[in-house]
């Protein structure tokens, strides 16, 4: 009997547009395209030191090229389809991402980084960004925090008060 074969979810989307590279990860459900998805910097890709990671790449609006020379990794993006790409580094720092196909002078600018660090600071960035994406909904950081608790993997006191956190104190 024929089975199907299992297929790997990608941990990280990036979106090649005009100038800029977006970027997404998954949330906790290790799925993109849901809701618990967390948004990232632009032109910023972190990944965890000595761990494959599985990439989703699209390009939007003209064929984009993006290469990590460091990593030996070069990709075409055609708009409408989407390129995986797997690579694990086994050094941590900041490696240049480039569009290695100049086309103008303006494509010079679109440069990246790929950060590389340890598993716990790839958990805590991550943190932090999803708290900074609830602050865009919430007035206060003390109800993003409460709201993100309930329906992410930040925990309570994960996020110093110096970085949006919120004291360990609890309410009277």
């Amino acid at each position: 009997q024929y089975e199907s074969p299992q297929y790997e979810s990608p941990q990280y989307e990036v979106l090649g547009r005009p100038f800029e590279w977006r970027v997404r990860y998954a949330g906790q459900d290790q799925r993109l395209g849901t809701t618990d998805d967390v948004l990232g910097e632009v032109n910023e890709l972190h990944v965890p030191v000595d761990e494959t990671s599985l990439v989703a790449l699209k390009a939007e609006g003209a064929v984009q090229y993006l290469s990590v020379p460091a990593l030996r990794l070069t990709c075409k993006l055609v708009p409408g389809r989407v390129q995986l790409a797997r690579f694990s580094a086994s050094k941590m720092g900041a490696y240049e991402v480039v569009c290695c196909e100049q086309r103008s002078q303006a494509y010079y600018r679109v440069v990246g980084r790929l950060m590389v660090e340890t598993a716990e600071d790839h958990r805590a960035y991550l943190q932090r960004l999803q708290l900074q994406q609830y602050q865009r909904e919430f007035s206060t950081a003390a109800e993003a925090q409460h709201f993100a608790v309930g329906v992410s993997f930040l925990q309570a006191n994960d996020v110093p008060e110096s970085q949006g956190g919120v004291s360990s104190a609890q309410p009277a």
